[in-house]
Formats: C-alpha cells, sequence, structure tokens
C-alpha cells in the first residue's frame, strides 16, 4: 500500500515509516531489500532521537548483512 502512495506523489518507495499512537509509537526503516529495522517506542521517546539512532544502527548493520 505504502509503494502505491509513493508512487502518486513521483517516489519509488519510501524508505521508512511511522506509526503514533495513544501510547506506544512504531518506526520501520528499511535496512536493504531484504531487511528492516522496527523500532518500538513509548511517547517519553522522540521520533527525531529514534530516527537517528535508527540511521546509525542501519549504517552498522548493513555491512553485516550484505556479506550474510
Amino acid at each position: 500500500a505504502t509503494e502505491r502512495i509513493a508512487k502518486l506523489i513521483g517516489e519509488k518507495d519510501f524508505t521508512l515509516l511511522f506509526h503514533k499512537g495513544s501510547r506506544f509509537n512504531i518506526h520501520f526503516g528499511r535496512i536493504n531489500q531484504d531487511f528492516i529495522l522496527v523500532t518500538l517506542f513509548n511517547n517519553e521517546v522522540s521520533l527525531g532521537l529514534v530516527r537517528l539512532g535508527s540511521i546509525k544502527a542501519i549504517e552498522q548493520m548493513l555491512p553485516v548483512l550484505q556479506t550474510a
């Protein structure tokens, strides 16, 4: 579904997805075509902090997953 939305606005795809709940939030970040990073966090943690941490984690995981 998100791929179709991306195409509607001229994007190939989205590399991350975020859902906000009343108590918890979920952040999906693409590592590569085979893996995604899923982060669950409560409302006391800012989305910006999660995004920065996700970028760092993906940068560290990508070389390992490419050799797997």
